[in-house]
């Protein structure tokens, strides 16, 4: 029944569909949670407007972390980072970064962890959650710690942990600028630990290093080759 119901939402207007809005608002949560409820869910967040599910949102959004570390809502909680409101996806963000080392070490949390640095990177509302990628980012690396060999470091626990790896290779994969490029490539080299766990995240961080460098040389060129044109046709006008 779940599939037809999934594809009433693909198929029809969505001021159609108000039934099954409806008949989910008022147990949300339970059904973000229901291993056929959240995908009814996901098509709901693609094909509607968030104005219209403005109560069923603020049903799920009030058990963020619950939801995260379930097998079914983690979907529902990505799926919120990729098609919600800009106020949805702070509040998400948010809450992630309160308790990033337990949620990057959870088999599914993790995915909504990396989700998070998607959303606030290249998503939709990233110009308008700066902020929160910041206090992401800060909350693994936490303060620069004066023993480099202190393993109680969220760094070093995420990059240690099966599936906390993958979060810190997500926040390789978005690091954005030249100093944010440093302080990662700073903080993942001086991490006591293997070899084989560090090596590729230096070497995607000198790459990404390299493409900016390369950036900003052909910027600059661009640059002093609009001068050079200014000065030729100036040049040729008072000739």
């Amino acid at each position: 029944g779940n599939h037809v119901v999934q594809k009433c939402i693909e198929q029809m207007p969505p001021e159609s569909v108000s039934f099954v809005v409806e008949a989910i608002e008022d147990r949300a949560e339970a059904m973000a949670a229901h291993i056929y409820g959240c995908r009814i869910i996901q098509r709901l967040l693609e094909h509607c407007a968030p104005k219209r599910l403005e109560k069923m949102l603020e049903q799920i959004l009030k058990s963020i972390t619950k939801l995260a570390t379930d097998p079914y809502g983690n979907y529902v909680i990505r799926h919120i980072l990729e098609h919600g409101r800009q106020e949805h996806k702070r509040r998400i963000v948010n809450e992630i970064c309160h308790n990033v080392l337990d949620l990057g070490r959870d088999k599914h949390a993790s995915n909504v962890v990396e989700k998070c640095f998607e959303a606030s990177t290249t998503g939709e509302h990233a110009a308008f959650l700066k902020n929160e990628r910041q206090a992401l980012i800060q909350a693994i690396l936490g303060p620069n710690p004066k023993d480099l060999m202190d393993r109680s470091s969220a760094l070093m626990q995420l990059m240690e942990d099966r599936y906390g790896k993958y979060v810190v290779n997500s926040l390789v994969e978005y690091s954005r600028g030249q100093e944010e490029i440093k302080i990662l490539y700073n903080r993942i080299s001086s991490v006591p630990s293997k070899k084989t766990s560090t090596g590729p995240l230096l070497e995607q961080l000198e790459k990404q290093m390299q493409q900016l460098q390369h950036q900003q040389q052909q910027f600059v060129q661009q640059q002093l080759q609009q001068l050079q044109q200014q000065l030729l046709v100036k040049q040729q006008g008072g000739a």
